[in-house]
């Protein structure tokens, strides 16, 4: 067998192997979603309660620094909005009834009233409560369980810590993305390769835009060469190489190598992978659509004499 003689252009793809593969990928594409979207949105929700918590820890700090305690005779809750809780307590301050708000009152508090009403036994803040209010301003208070729970060194950085492990899996996932080849669209003027990623020009070929890789490794401008906006160009023969399109992505084939096209229908419009047979390797290209039939003869005629297949 002679370097450059066409072996066989043929169709013949498994159809249904390529139907069972796309399901595949959908599933698998949905469930890395998944797993990265909802760390993500925890993460969202962390960020998003940090500042509340610093200030509970803040004047938590400042309260059992400086703080009185006294004891409430009334607590009230009322829920605000869809799911807000919040709390006030009325207690003396030098004789004289206040009442101020109870600053980061607990998760127990969610179930009550839309209107103002006294805290069962259960919720923890039935009176009597202690409460520790600030002698600057009696409005700062906050019930005593609560300057505890967010005096603790680092209360107010759980949130962070939650958040930033949440954005783990997104950073594993935009890794791989990054180390597995990003896609065609963004790789655009890619200084390592000699062809566009968005037509098939060489990069001085181009008409109608900058040649490929002008505007740096990571642009993303859309290529409006005319191959790209009017008629697609599948391959670009040379004196040294074939180059084929895997999807946007050129794959250059030595001119010395056999080449042998196995695909199924007239236009070849199908997800199954296509194989290009070499004397050196073998590539297998997935989901090129839009390969005209009628286009393989010119890889025969590039290639040398042989037979080429005709349209089923």
């Amino acid at each position: 067998m002679a370097d450059g003689a066409v072996i066989r252009v043929a169709v013949a793809p498994d159809l249904e192997q390529a139907r069972r593969a796309g399901r595949n990928r959908k599933i698998t594409r949905a469930l890395l979603a998944i797993t990265v979207s909802m760390p993500l949105l925890v993460s969202a929700i962390a960020l998003l309660m940090y500042p509340g918590n610093e200030r509970a820890n803040q004047l938590a700090l400042a309260l059992q620094a400086s703080g009185v305690t006294v004891t409430a005779d009334a607590a009230e809750a009322r829920v605000v909005g869809k799911h807000e809780p919040e709390a006030r307590a009325t207690f003396n301050v030098d004789g004289t009834p206040v009442t101020a708000p109870l600053v980061a009152a607990g998760p127990s508090l969610a179930g009550s009233a839309r209107e103002w009403a006294p805290l069962p036994a259960d919720s923890g803040y039935a009176p009597p409560l202690v409460v520790r209010y600030l002698p600057s301003d009696p409005q700062e208070a906050m019930a005593e369980k609560d300057v505890v729970f967010w005096a603790r060194p680092g209360a107010a950085n759980t949130g962070l810590l939650i958040a930033g492990l949440g954005l783990v899996p997104a950073g594993l996932a935009l890794l791989g993305w990054f180390l597995g080849g990003r896609p065609a669209w963004w790789r655009y003027g890619d200084k390592y390769s000699p062809t566009c990623w968005y037509c098939a020009h060489f990069r001085d070929q181009h008409t109608g835009s900058a040649p490929c890789g002008t505007r740096g490794r990571w642009s993303r401008r859309r290529c409006v060469c005319p191959a790209w906006t009017t008629q697609r160009q599948h391959f670009i023969v040379t004196d040294d190489a074939l180059f084929l399109w895997h999807g946007l992505r050129p794959v250059s084939i030595p001119r010395g190598d056999v080449v042998a096209v196995r695909g199924d229908s007239a236009r070849l419009e199908w997800s199954s992978a296509l194989v290009i047979e070499t004397t050196t390797r073998k590539l297998t290209l997935s989901d090129i659509r839009g390969w005209p039939l009628a286009a393989i003869p010119t890889l025969q005629n590039w290639a040398g004499v042989g037979e080429h297949g005709t349209a089923q």
